[in-house]
């Protein structure tokens, strides 16, 4: 699901796409390529602590050796899973197969120590429901305590304008006592639906991160930043004490949302670090071989400069789920998040 909705949001967020047809189809046509247009336009080197120059010295000779497209493809693949961003990819039309990179072992862990189905059984009655991408987008309230929980699977395209029935939701569970949020798991989807759904969470204005975009060849050249705060919108904003549940496998827009809940003073942040793929508006290349190419221009900053690409969201108080517990029934870092209302 979370890689889908990936590869949607490059597609959507396109800022440019192109066909290559001045490049040639040899091993080292394509890799050289590939590696030129990322060195002279993704955002995301420095933060990341990436030696772009080494990875070319390590690579290069493995895709030159390739033997077959899918050698090809696999030393192209590795190189680009070093930078460990979800937002970078690659797919081979050919072999029918893609790429993202940063999505493997410890992801996919932490996917396993989550299932809503856990949740909805033992631990929340549900009030409501809506199918958002294929995943449920459910609120209701904790079983035997008067705290509400909103499940944010992910923050999709749909047809229906399914967040703007947050003001409503929020108007039903006004009464709670304190509010679970849960955005493990969220694959992410539009910056526009989860700035509409964090302003009504917040309680004082934030000034909470800047965006840069690479505008030249140079690895330090980006555009002036533009300045994004938390600010309080809706009919019925929610400002009681609230938990943001988050783990590794909660991505882009969703880790956008948790930068804007983590500065509010009534919000507290349980779980893992999340995965760290920030930047989304993406260059998507067509190259004569058939392959795509994409790879985010962005490059998200904290206040002070510091960045959160390559680091991610760092949790309040940090708990994972073992995989056994969710097996058995157990969801012990939503347990937590009830204990602290």
């Amino acid at each position: 699901m979370k890689t889908s909705i990936l590869f949607l949001l490059c597609v959507l967020l396109t800022l440019q796409s192109c066909l290559k047809d001045d490049i040639g189809n040899s091993n080292q046509d394509v890799f050289q390529f590939i590696w030129d247009d990322m060195d002279q336009k993704y955002g995301g080197f420095a933060a990341r602590g990436i030696d772009w120059d080494a990875a070319y010295r390590t690579y290069s000779p493995m895709a030159a050796a390739a033997e077959t497209e899918l050698d090809l493809f696999d030393a192209c693949a590795e190189m680009i899973d070093i930078l460990d961003d979800q937002h970078v990819f690659i797919y081979s039309n050919n072999l029918d197969t893609g790429f993202a990179s940063g999505k493997k072992g410890d992801e996919v862990i932490a996917e396993l120590g989550f299932d809503a189905s856990v949740v909805t059984r033992n631990y929340v009655e549900v009030i409501d429901s809506i199918v958002v991408e294929d995943e449920s987008f459910l609120y209701g309230t904790v079983s035997n305590d008067n705290i509400g929980y909103i499940y944010i699977p992910n923050f999709g395209f749909e047809d229906v304008r399914w967040f703007e029935e947050i003001d409503d939701i929020l108007f039903q569970l006004k009464d709670t006592e304190g509010l679970i949020l849960d955005l493990r798991n969220n694959g992410g989807g539009s910056p526009i639906i989860d700035r509409y759904l964090a302003s009504r969470f917040v309680l004082e204005e934030k000034f909470v991160f800047s965006i840069q975009t690479r505008n030249g060849p140079e690895r330090t050249d980006f555009d002036d930043p533009i300045q994004y705060f938390a600010r309080q919108e809706g009919a019925n904003p929610y400002t009681k004490s609230t938990v943001l549940l988050i783990n590794h496998s909660t991505v882009s827009a969703g880790e956008e949302f948790a930068l804007f809940l983590e500065t509010q003073p009534h919000v507290t942040v349980v779980g893992d670090t999340t995965s760290n793929a920030f930047a989304t508006e993406t260059f998507v290349r067509l190259l004569p071989n058939s392959w795509e190419l994409g790879f985010p221009a962005q490059l998200y900053l904290y206040p002070d400069g510091s960045s959160p690409e390559g680091v991610g969201i760092i949790p309040d108080i940090y708990l994972r789920n073992d995989t056994l517990d969710i097996q058995n029934g157990i969801d012990r870092v939503l347990e937590k998040g009830i204990d602290l209302l």
